[in-house]
């Protein structure tokens, strides 16, 4: 959450300014619009750049997950048989480093359109993100 956070400051987004992930979910309001819940979620929904926050389960060492969709996503089929999708979601913290990952969406808790701050993104503070 503090990358996610950094990340959207740098860029000239409003951010939640904050190293708890569910943060990026419950004080949305503050920083974008929430385009999705977990119980309403949708690919179809989703643009580059999303915020997706996950909510895991209960007994994990962390509360959840915070990064952005990349707009990729993949079909497969879950350990019930059910036809699922996997999204593109870079993480700052997905195994201890800045990576890309194709991730699942059962444990999707919001997902959240930032808004800009300012009008533009320098092409310099680009490279660095």
């Amino acid at each position: 959450a503090a990358w996610a956070s950094a990340a959207l400051n740098r860029c000239g987004f409003k951010s939640p300014n904050t190293v708890g992930s569910q943060v990026f979910g419950t004080r949305a309001s503050q920083y974008g619009d929430v385009i999705a819940t977990g119980k309403d979620f949708s690919v179809d929904k989703l643009k580059k750049g999303d915020i997706i926050v996950y909510t895991w389960p209960p007994g994990r060492s962390s509360r959840g997950h915070v990064g952005f969709y990349t707009g990729e996503s993949k079909p497969f089929i879950d350990a019930e048989q059910k036809p699922s999708v996997r999204i593109g979601v870079l993480g700052g913290n997905q195994s201890n480093t800045l990576s890309s990952k194709l991730m699942g969406t059962k444990d999707i808790a919001y997902v959240v359109r930032p808004k800009r701050t300012s009008a533009s993104l320098t092409a310099a503070a680009a490279r660095e993100v």
